[in-house]
């Protein structure tokens, strides 16, 4: 098991900690994380008071360290509160279809007077006003923070963003991009498709949980197949266990069974783009 076994998951713009349940039980069933769900005020509260709410549920975890899993605003929220406080708890950062640099449909709204009800508050906050992009750069510094985009147009934000470049239907993949990330994916899902896709959970466990265990002292992502997949080969296997071991690794097996590339079990090498 990682040094760090806590994740919490933070749900995006006008939802709910339930949002994320799918990937938080994927998170415990197939790569034994202890999950946890936040939510928050994402209309009504501020990016600020939103960022030290999060900051007091991670201390009440109890955890020596905790990795936080974002989707949209969620991402968003996790770069702030890391901003806000560089001296919290040691963990990773994956963002999924965040909007890092900010976002073309939200800045519609943002002009729309009938529309202020309806973005809040914490939006303007990191995403209209100031993008994570101006204020973010030293958490990307002293953080590893992976980033997971998505390429299928399904949503409503097609409606107030004129998109010509690739996009989920909320949130433009150049949007998703900032500097000093550790490392950044595109997957073929929508922005809530991101929420239930088995791809995307698997992805973002890998960032956070396997370069524990292989050792390259960096998190990355890698291809199997037709999907950029994350795939790390144990090199010290009597450092953990052999048992353990494997029970890391047999998500990624069961795919192999279902038609991707083989591996040589734990002694295959690392399969890279």
């Amino acid at each position: 098991m990682t040094a760090i076994d806590t994740v919490v998951c933070v749900h995006g713009f006008w939802s709910h900690g339930t949002g994320m349940y799918l990937i938080k039980r994927r998170l415990e069933k197939e790569f034994g994380f202890r999950a946890r769900l936040f939510s928050y005020r994402s209309v009504r509260g501020t990016l600020d008071e939103n960022a030290s709410a999060l900051a007091r549920f991670i201390h009440e975890q109890a955890a020596d360290g905790v990795h936080i899993i974002g989707h949209s605003l969620g991402g968003v929220l996790a770069l702030r509160m890391l901003a806000n406080d560089p001296s919290a708890l040691p963990g990773r950062v994956v963002c999924l279809g965040s909007p890092l640099t900010g976002s073309r449909a939200a800045d519609f709204l943002g002009e729309q007077n009938w529309a202020e009800e309806i973005i809040g508050r914490s939006l303007p906050d990191g995403v209209i006003h100031q993008a994570a992009n101006e204020w973010a750069s030293h958490v990307c510094e002293q953080r590893e923070i992976g980033v997971i985009a998505g390429n299928v147009p399904l949503g409503f934000g097609r409606l107030f963003a004129n998109f010509k470049e690739d996009n989920d239907g909320t949130i433009a993949v150049s949007e998703t991009r900032i500097e000093g990330a550790t490392d950044h994916l595109v997957m073929p899902v929508s922005h809530k498709g991101m929420l239930v896709s088995s791809d995307v959970a698997d992805q973002a466990a890998s960032f956070l949980f396997f370069p524990a265990l292989s050792g390259r002292g960096r998190p990355g992502l890698y291809v199997i197949g037709d999907h950029r997949f994350a795939m790390i080969v144990v090199n010290d296997i009597a450092s953990i266990g052999f048992h353990e071991a494997n029970s890391l690794l047999r998500p990624f097996f069961r795919r192999e069974r279902k038609g991707h590339q083989p591996v040589d079990g734990l002694l295959a090498s690392e399969l890279a783009v």
